[in-house]
């Protein structure tokens, strides 16, 4: 093992990826980083595909230090327990099971911490991989947010594609297993950042998302994120805005998303993009109202 590099945790949580996953794993086998220096750590959430199967066959053999491991079907924040609990490294960088990672991207998320040690979680860049409008447009959302929040310090970070210290993690407590879908990695990045530690986007460390491709599919991931956001409003009070996700509001702010889209992209299907930021925050309020009529945080 090369002594001088640390020894970081990829935690990869996947369910029903198996239309993906073959990029995402072959992308962190081809690491500049050296793979002695990896562990791979995945955490399935009750697949019904062949998801494992091809995990299994691509990692078998490989010199690399891999563990799998189930969730039980209790949620994303208990997945990223078991990985953090499951650590044998100075670092965990959360790895979608539809990423795909630039070679330099572990190397570059080490770097940037190494070479910061007041910063407690880092962000990647997201770029996209789109295969028709809805992901395109998708894509295009993504990325641009990602560009805003360059050189500042953040307040919350997402999971996907992040770099986190185990120590800042461990130290405040963990992921909270009490969330159910949504909401763990704004969570657990506000706790971060109470305790002291600062948090950033790594410009330097890029991947790309494979965006979905169906208007329902989009339906189904905002929902679910408003539903864990509705948990959150109620542990973090004033953090989640929930008027701003409101229809007319959306579509607003999807006119000046588009604008600045078409600006960047050149590309006249931005003129969308206000219906597309709308249908999405229009799911994200159904779940929040689903949380709300369901109790879900009420007792915190």
């Amino acid at each position: 093992m090369n002594r001088q590099l640390p020894l970081v945790t990829l935690g990869i949580c996947v369910k029903n990826n198996a239309s993906t996953i073959k990029m995402t794993i072959e992308s962190i086998l081809t690491q500049d980083f050296p793979l002695e220096n990896l562990q791979l750590i995945v955490v399935d959430g009750l697949s019904s595909d062949n998801t494992l199967d091809i995990i299994r066959t691509m990692l078998k053999d490989l010199p690399v230090n891999w563990i799998l491991l189930c969730d039980e079907g209790k949620g994303l924040a208990y997945a990223r327990e078991i990985v953090v609990n499951h650590a044998l490294g100075e670092y965990v960088i959360w790895v979608d099971g539809d990423h795909v990672l630039y070679p330099d991207f572990v190397s570059k998320h080490v770097d940037f911490m190494e070479k910061n040690p007041d910063i407690g979680g880092a962000g990647g860049v997201m770029e996209y991989i789109a295969t028709n409008i809805v992901s395109k447009l998708e894509g295009y959302s993504w990325y641009l947010y990602c560009l805003k929040r360059l050189y500042k310090d953040l307040d919350t970070l997402g999971g996907a594609g992040a770099i986190y210290r185990i120590s800042a993690v461990k130290a405040v407590g963990g992921y909270d297993t009490r969330i159910r879908g949504a909401g763990e990695d704004n969570d657990i990045s506000l706790r971060i950042k109470k305790a002291g530690w600062k948090l950033k986007m790594n410009p330097n460390a890029k991947f790309k998302h494979i965006m979905r491709t169906r208007w329902r599919s989009l339906w189904k991931e905002y929902s679910w994120w408003g539903y864990g956001s509705h948990f959150i409003s109620h542990k973090h009070s004033g953090v989640v805005n929930p008027y701003r996700f409101l229809p007319p509001i959306a579509f607003i702010a999807g006119i000046r998303l588009g604008i600045e889209a078409y600006r960047t992209f050149r590309d006249i299907s931005s003129v969308i993009i206000p219906f597309h930021y709308a249908w999405k925050r229009t799911a994200w309020i159904w779940g929040f109202l689903r949380a709300h009529i369901d109790g879900y945080g009420h007792d915190i």
